[in-house]
């Protein structure tokens, strides 16, 4: 997956999560969220969050963004505020979810 789609899945995943208090469901893809995660944190400058590297799928070539057709500055992945936005919205999310599958498992063991 693109960092682009990474981002999108996570952060529908957890807005899904959001209304719907479905809390089986994330921890059921706990692994998911995990795997995105680490994939975000293998793109990520280790100072800052944000996507420094591309997908190694890229080869020579560089990742894109789904506005790449509007304008060239628009297309690259890396350095493009847009991307970066949703990178850091993205670790938001992620964190959250980590939080509540914390909370969701100490109140089941509780019970």
């Amino acid at each position: 997956m693109t960092q682009e789609q990474i981002c999108n899945w996570v952060l529908m995943a957890a807005s899904y999560v959001a209304a719907t208090r479905d809390i089986p469901w994330l921890l059921a893809n706990k692994h998911l969220f995990d795997a995105c995660a680490e994939s975000m944190a293998a793109r990520a400058n280790p100072r800052t969050g944000l996507m420094a590297y591309d997908s190694a799928r890229c080869a020579d070539g560089k990742e894109i963004t789904t506005y790449d057709s509007l304008d060239d500055s628009l297309g690259q992945a890396r350095a493009n505020t847009y991307l970066a936005c949703k990178c850091w919205a993205t670790w938001l999310a992620l964190e959250l979810m980590s939080r509540l599958r914390i909370v969701a498992g100490i109140y089941r063991l509780s019970r």
